[in-house]
């Protein structure tokens, strides 16, 4: 079986430009930026007479008499037959931006580590194909070449110093490479973000403080108030305070496994009870966030879905499980955010505080990896500080 010999090397570096932006929470009108940010183009191989076996210079013909022709070498691939580069953007974050490549056997990913340096890589299953990493301070190149192509998928994971990591799921085939089509998942989201609704201020105030007074629902907000302007000290951009705000709520609020197990009662959601307890579960991470975000004057929606935790992704799997997440627009642009998958801190059962700290794979995500294990269903734009105003 002979294939094309290709030896391919990427360095990806791209800077996002950061704005502000101010101004009432509108319902939202935005762009969606991974489908401009996902290419193909085409790259000329080496000739077809070139095989992967020979990487090794093979001995000359014993007939020398007949010149050897030179048609099949000279004759550049034409760019119709050429194989295809496809690139999708796994994080847009200017300080923890990635972008993943993928040309036949080779894929790679790229981007940046400003929180923390690439430590090591794995690939599963291993025996499917060969690696190499290059990491510094600044960034990372992970290549990954195949070498059987027997297996479906290939799970590519990329760990930091800090202990988190991000898994790349790709899809083999007997080409090589593809990336995931999820195309139908993608367009489901942006639907759910287009037609999201404004909640009314009486279910609003629920979440402030279960079954609260007006005054209640006050000391609560400006201690939301409070918080926001503490974790947004010094940062001039909306994009950075949004950074800030999510981290603040992955870092600080604890998955409530007693919650958990009681069914998780509608004051666990409430802001108040984060505020006393520093514990809910997604749904109150997704509150906490956008609530966090009204006091900056940051547009932020609460997205009711299906995820799949575990490593599971739609490709494979419909059986999702209920969750919550957020999306903000700063500039026209969507921004998905799930500050509790972000999260590795645990409120654990016997009562005890279990910090394992976060991960950022989950913030300015792209639109398609996020695809790959987040369904929306609806989302709703809750005015806090309306009963304030």
């Amino acid at each position: 079986m002979f294939s094309i010999k290709r030896f391919i090397s990427f360095i990806i570096c791209a800077v996002l430009l950061l704005s502000g932006c101010t101004g009432s929470p509108d319902m939202p009108s935005f762009s969606f930026p991974d489908k401009s940010s996902r290419t193909s183009s085409s790259t000329q191989s080496e000739p077809d007479s070139v095989t992967e076996s020979s990487r090794d210079i093979s001995e000359p013909s014993s007939d020398t008499s007949e010149p050897a022709s030179t048609a099949e070498t000279s004759e550049p691939v034409s760019e119709a037959n050429a194989p295809e580069v496809d690139s999708v953007v796994l994080s847009h974050d200017p300080i923890n931006e990635k972008t993943i490549e993928v040309n036949g056997k080779t894929a790679v990913i790229s981007g940046k580590t400003a929180d923390s340096p690439v430590d090591h890589m794995s690939v599963f299953p291993r025996e499917a194909a060969k690696f190499d990493l290059n990491s510094d301070k600044y960034g990372f190149t992970a290549e990954v070449d195949l070498t059987d192509l027997q297996t479906d998928f290939l799970t590519v994971t990329v760990t930091y110093e800090d202990g988190h990591y991000d898994e790349v799921e790709l899809a083999v085939t007997q080409n090589g490479f593809e990336i995931w089509e999820l195309s139908d998942v993608v367009e489901n989201n942006g639907n759910v973000v287009k037609n999201a609704i404004e909640q009314p201020q009486n279910q609003v105030a629920e979440y402030i403080v279960k079954g609260g007074k007006p005054d209640d629902i006050r000391k609560v907000l400006e201690e939301i108030q409070a918080l926001s302007d503490e974790i947004c000290a010094g940062l001039d951009s909306d994009y950075d305070k949004l950074r800030a705000i999510s981290r603040w709520v992955s870092a600080n609020i604890y998955y409530d496994y007693p919650a958990y197990d009681r069914g998780v009662p509608d004051e666990t959601l409430s802001l108040k009870y984060m505020l006393d307890r520093h514990s809910s579960v997604c749904g109150g991470y997704s509150n906490m966030t956008s609530a966090l975000c009204a006091a900056q004057g940051i547009k932020c929606w609460n997205v009711h879905g299906g995820a799949l935790p575990g490593g599971r992704t739609f490709l494979s799997s419909n059986n999702s499980e209920y969750h919550e997440w957020n999306f903000a627009e700063i500039d026209g642009r969507i921004i998905w955010i799930d500050s509790g998958w972000n999260s590795y801190c645990y409120l654990r059962r016997d009562g005890t505080y279990d910090d394992g700290g976060i991960c950022y794979r989950y913030f300015d995500i792209g639109e398609e990896y996020f695809a790959l294990n987040h369904k929306a269903n609806y989302a709703e734009y809750r005015d806090y500080f309306a009963i304030l105003r």
